[in-house]
């Protein structure tokens, strides 16, 4: 997938948000595009130069999870979507502000 995608809260709540076992540059993406397709959820993207941006900081260390092959897995993401994801995240909500295209969240982890 890479780059920015928008979810609805309700394809947030269905994929189980993201994996928690992600850390450092890499594979994350993939993982949210393999809960995607196991909930027959589709992504659009816009035509041509719409919705295109520009990498923030392509100078930053860009660690990698040495087991983020291994988590990328089909078989393994599968497995663990139901119980690696937002339901198991333990935060504090400290500001929501609703905007017209999105809702900012700022939580404690």
């Amino acid at each position: 997938m890479g780059g920015v995608t928008a979810f609805s809260w309700r394809h947030i709540e269905t994929i189980n948000g993201a994996s928690n076992l992600f850390y450092g540059w890499g594979g994350e993406d993939d993982e949210l595009a393999v809960r995607l397709q196991l909930n027959n959820i589709t992504v659009d993207r816009p035509s041509g130069t719409k919705g295109v941006f520009a990498e923030f900081d392509r100078n930053h260390p860009r660690e990698r999870n040495p087991q983020r092959k291994e988590l990328l897995k089909s078989k393994i993401v599968a497995s663990r979507w139901r119980n690696d994801g937002i339901n198991q995240t333990r935060y504090q909500l400290l500001d929501r502000r609703d905007y017209e295209q999105f809702v900012w969240i700022l939580a404690a982890i």
